[in-house]
């Protein structure tokens, strides 16, 4: 099989890999300008940070919330509770990267693994040992990636919520809320693509073993 016949094995996966490659880069480079200018996509200004409550929900615009904003922060409510501090610390700064960081490192993560099995297949050819230790190293970061990121973000987020807000709703019923975002973040699609990336490598596995072994024979 030629180089050109295994690209063309590879696409349209190849593409979209590019293309969502460049999106990212256009996003970090749009979100460096944000920042650079003060104005982030979650904060309105260069000292404040807001967060919004995942378990915090109103139907109506009388409906009263069940919290009240800590001295030097802020709050709306608009369906959702938006938390704001005006003149956020180093720990809240850095609570806020901890939510926030963590998921683009792992999208950075996946687009690279993903460009890196594509490139031994196009080198190898598909049915390769090298192409499904490619593809089960990309399976492990998928299910690892996205429950790090989500464990790490339920936490920041209600740590930083909980410096920001106070009321019957912290607390225990908070972090409930988050822990079933961790369960919702990870199931059903980051579960089920790393499974399956998994399945697949073994069955790649096997597949050049007894092409090795039928070519040994003839």
């Amino acid at each position: 099989m030629t180089t050109t016949e295994r690209k063309k094995l590879t696409e349209p996966l190849a593409s979209v890999t590019v293309y969502f490659g460049g999106l990212m880069v256009l996003a970090l480079a749009v979100f460096a300008g944000f920042w650079a200018f003060g104005s982030g996509i979650y904060s309105t200004g260069p000292n404040q940070v807001c967060e919004n409550d995942p378990g915090t929900t109103y139907g109506g615009s009388n409906q009263t919330p069940f919290v009240s904003a800590k001295p030097g922060a802020s709050m709306e409510t608009v369906g959702t509770v938006q938390a704001c501090t005006n003149h956020a610390g180093i720990g809240q700064w850095a609570l806020y990267g901890l939510a926030e960081v963590p998921t683009i490192l792992a999208w950075c993560g996946v687009l690279l693994l993903l460009w890196r099995m594509i490139r031994v297949a196009d080198r190898a050819g598909p049915f390769t040992p090298a192409v499904a230790t490619a593809m089960r190293r990309l399976g492990w970061f998928i299910l690892a990636a996205s429950l790090t990121v989500a464990v790490l973000r339920a936490v920041s987020t209600g740590l930083l919520l909980d410096s920001q807000l106070q009321g019957d709703t912290m607390g225990a019923e908070l972090y409930a809320n988050l822990v079933w975002g961790v369960i919702r973040a990870t199931m059903p699609v980051p579960a089920l693509a790393g499974a399956a990336l998994l399945t697949l490598a073994r069955i790649f596995r096997v597949g050049a073993a007894m092409d090795d072994e039928l070519k040994g024979t003839v």
